[in-house]
């Protein structure tokens, strides 16, 4: 269960002249979320006696429409695809119903792709590799010192040790990086 605000006894001990720091010390809350509840009842523009007999739910609702809503765990589907598919011979409801699902656990929302990757290998791999990220950071930073560099050796005409020195440093921390990755993936197989 999500922790909600205690819109009701806000209201009902503000109602009752306590002081927002008060109303903050008895709930357990913050005198800003007092304050928030106050000035949200009061843009609201409805008495006590209007929402008193209302559920909490129904008053949560009043003060924070957008929080805590229902969120799909799956994309919309496109019902025009599926129209169109099941017109096709062989194409089931449980077949789209499927290949949905899976797209939806994988993460893809391109059709095509997701298709493809099927009709050519027969399985997708969703893969979470932080040294991969990891590589392509030191890729970009690799290939912007190699950028300098060679702007510099244009300019000036002279090479310098050090220089090349980091750029052998970075490419062979792009190999170790390379390795670990192609390390994990063999235990794919």
């Amino acid at each position: 269960m999500f922790k909600k605000t205690k819109v009701r006894s806000v209201l009902e001990l503000l109602g009752k002249n306590l002081s927002a720091r008060e109303v903050s010390k008895v709930l357990g809350v913050s005198r800003n979320t007092v304050a928030e509840v106050q000035a949200l009842f009061l843009q609201s523009g409805r008495s006590w006696d209007d929402i008193s007999e209302w559920d909490d739910d129904r008053l949560y609702g009043l003060f924070y429409p957008d929080k805590f809503k229902y969120k799909p765990r799956y994309a919309p589907a496109d019902y025009s695809y599926v129209h169109k598919e099941l017109k096709k011979t062989g194409v089931t409801e449980k077949l789209l119903w499927e290949e949905y699902c899976a797209m939806s656990q994988l993460g893809t929302v391109n059709r095509e792709a997701y298709l493809r990757k099927m009709a050519l290998d027969g399985y997708v791999v969703k893969l979470d590799l932080p040294e991969l990220k990891e590589l392509v950071s030191l890729m970009r930073y690799s290939s912007n010192n190699l950028n300098q560099l060679t702007r510099k050796v244009h300019e000036t005409g002279r090479v310098y040790d050090a220089d090349l020195e980091d750029i052998s440093q970075r490419q062979e921390q792009l190999w170790d990086g390379v390795q670990k990755i192609l390390a994990q993936l063999s235990k794919l197989s």
